[in-house]
């Protein structure tokens, strides 16, 4: 299945997901947000590279398996 997915639309995938803690310290995580104490994640969404953003969202969703 192919779908078209504009910046938003790849942005909205990545603040809709978070990665699992186990992975905190890799380079795209520690580059594109933190986990805080009592909000969980939050991402730098002002970092967020247009060319890296369907990267992080399978990057995060990965790290739930």
């Amino acid at each position: 299945m192919k779908v078209k997915l504009d910046r938003q639309d790849l942005i909205n995938l990545v603040n809709g997901t978070s990665p699992n803690q186990s992975v905190n310290g890799s380079y795209l995580m520690d580059r594109y947000g933190k986990f805080c104490d009592n909000r969980g994640w939050t991402w730098n969404e002002y970092e967020l590279k247009d060319n890296e953003l369907y990267e992080i969202y399978i990057f995060c969703k990965k790290s739930w398996n």
